[in-house]
């Protein structure tokens, strides 16, 4: 039962992993100017 839990967070992390960075990556290329600043303001 343990081992079945563990194996479904696994899989859910992945996949919104996965969904989280394709939208970080759709964001930078739509609007680079805002990101870039974002990244170098301290």
């Amino acid at each position: 039962m343990v081992a079945l839990i563990a194996v479904v967070i696994i899989v859910a992390v992945s996949t919104l992993g996965g969904t989280l960075n394709d939208m970080f990556t759709n964001v930078e290329t739509k609007i680079p100017a805002p990101t870039t600043a974002a990244t170098t303001t301290p």
